[in-house]
């Protein structure tokens, strides 16, 4: 599976041939092209986040004191 590196470059490389291309039907599409290849990264990147846990503490009582002395 291509890494997060990998859509960013070719996003970036899709851009970079957007602004050259003289044909301007061609120059939509490889900025459409940029724009999936950048969101398929995001993607990526989102889902190799890791997942913090939640941690409850609950000690029994409702004001937080833990009725200690």
């Amino acid at each position: 599976m291509p890494s997060t590196e990998y859509f960013r470059r070719q996003s970036d490389i899709c851009l970079r041939l957007s602004l050259i291309a003289s044909d301007d039907d061609v120059a939509s599409r490889l900025i459409v092209m940029a724009q999936e290849y950048k969101a398929k990264a995001d993607e990526l990147a989102a889902e190799s986040k890791p997942r913090m846990a939640v941690i409850i503490a609950h000690n029994g009582l409702p004001d937080g004191d833990t009725n200690e002395r």
